[in-house]
C-alpha cells in the first residue's frame, strides 16, 4: 500500500510539474490574478493521466480506511482472547489456592485434633504407670515404639 501511494505521489508531481503553472507561479504573478483557480483545474483535470490519479487518490483512501478498520477487528479480537485466557488463568489459581488452602487447613486441624488427644491421654494417665511400661515410657520420651 505504501508503494502504490508513493509511485502515485510521484506521478502526480511529474503531471503538476509538466504543466505549465510552475511559469505562472513564480515571484513576478504572485499577487497577479492571471492564472485562476478555474485554470488550474482545466490544466489539471484537463490532463487524463492527473485525473486518474485524482479519482485512485479516492479509491486509496477507502482501501486504507477498510484495511485499517480490518486490522483494527483482528486487534481487538486478538486482545479480547488474551484478556479472557488472562482471566481465565487468574480465575483457575484463585480456584487453586483455595482449595490448596482448605485441604492444608483441614489436615492441619485434623493432626491438632490427634495431638490433644494424645496429650490426653499421656496426662490422664498417672506417672507410676507410664514408668511400669517401658514401651509406653519410650513412646512418651523418643515418640518411636521402636527399640534403639
Amino acid at each position: 500500500m505504501n508503494e502504490m501511494l508513493d509511485e502515485m505521489a510521484t506521478a502526480g508531481m511529474s503531471i503538476v510539474r509538466s504543466s505549465i503553472l510552475k511559469n505562472y507561479k513564480n515571484m513576478d504573478h504572485l499577487y497577479n490574478s492571471s492564472v485562476t483557480p478555474e485554470d488550474v483545474l482545466k490544466k489539471c483535470f484537463g490532463n487524463p493521466d492527473f485525473y486518474f490519479l485524482y479519482k485512485m487518490l479516492d479509491h486509496s483512501l477507502a482501501a486504507m480506511i477498510k484495511s485499517e478498520s480490518i486490522l483494527f477487528e483482528n486487534i481487538k479480537g486478538s486482545v479480547k482472547k488474551i484478556m479472557m485466557l488472562l482471566l481465565l488463568a487468574i480465575f483457575g489459581d484463585i480456584i487453586f489456592y483455595i482449595t490448596s488452602f482448605l485441604i492444608a487447613y483441614k489436615d492441619i486441624h485434623t493432626t491438632n485434633k490427634i495431638l490433644n488427644e494424645l496429650v490426653n491421654i499421656i496426662f490422664i494417665i498417672p506417672q507410676s504407670t507410664i514408668n511400669m511400661i517401658p514401651q509406653f515410657k519410650r513412646f512418651i520420651e523418643t515418640g518411636s515404639f521402636e527399640e534403639e
